[in-house]
């Protein structure tokens, strides 16, 4: 079933309020709203929305939640071909706001325009077994992005940054917003604590041809770990911020590089 056209309240095609909920074998399409932010679904209910082997293609936004941590989102088996679809900056593939917890597992994310293929404020998220491809014309800014860092892993997915990427210097990019706090910041370590971000057996190809783009850049102040992952493409730092537990500022190992 393909849904375009209708929107609810000028937020989505479909907006859910309460009750978990599932969604399954469904596209959306060309979702567009005049503040720039349509949503295919806006998740705003309690418990937890899964969407499951559905299509997201040319929307504003993708899926959008709202802030609150009585709700989850699962997104298993799906596809998200050119979202943030506008003339100017608009959105995210995902954009999970500061709920309990996000899953994203074995969906496939292309051509993402100006936000980023997948970004989350969720207290916990998981992002494991994707692919995230800028391609040729796919001008995402990051491929993942955790502006408030939170309790994270981050596994066995395959991540391009394509050469007409609106910001080429992470792939994956943590903690900005609590920098802009100040590291130390009571009130950012409040709003997202961290048990731990683990960043391991990851794919990464840089096509964006600027040597100065890093795997991964932390600026937040919670120690990221690195294992096992993989960086082809130009000579892209593996490492970039504050307490790698495994690798030096900007480190190179050889063994992960090919």
């Amino acid at each position: 079933m393909r849904i375009s056209g209708i929107f609810c309240e000028g937020k989505a095609f479909w907006v859910f309020y309460d009750c978990p909920a599932r969604v399954e074998n469904i596209r959306f399409s060309v979702a567009w709203v005049s503040r720039r932010n349509g949503a295919g679904i806006r998740w705003e209910g309690r418990g937890w929305l899964v969407v499951h082997r559905s299509k997201f293609d040319r929307n504003q936004m993708a899926i959008l939640t709202h802030n609150r941590l009585v709700s989850s989102l699962a997104v298993p088996d799906s596809i998200f071909d050119e979202n943030g679809f506008c003339e100017t900056y608009c959105g995210h593939g995902i954009y999970a706001g500061l709920i309990s917890s996000l899953i994203v597992r074995a969906s496939v994310f292309r051509n993402t325009h100006f936000g980023q293929h997948i970004k989350s404020r969720a207290r916990v998220t998981h992002i494991v077994g994707n692919r995230l491809s800028d391609g040729r014309t796919g001008t995402a800014s990051y491929a993942i992005n955790l502006p408030n860092s939170g309790t994270a892993s981050i596994r066995r997915n395959t991540i391009q940054k394509g050469p007409l990427s609106d910001n080429v210097f992470c792939a994956i990019c943590i903690g900005e917003e609590i920098a802009a706090l100040g590291a130390l910041s009571k009130r950012a370590g409040e709003r997202n604590p961290s048990k731990g971000i683990v960043i391991e057996d990851n794919k990464f190809h840089n096509d964006s041809g600027r040597a100065e783009t890093v795997f991964v850049w932390n600026r937040g102040p919670d120690a990221v770990s690195l294992r096992r992952n993989e960086l082809s493409g130009l000579d892209t730092d593996y490492f970039l911020g504050l307490r790698p537990e495994l690798e030096k500022l900007k480190s190179k190992p050889a063994a992960l590089r090919h």
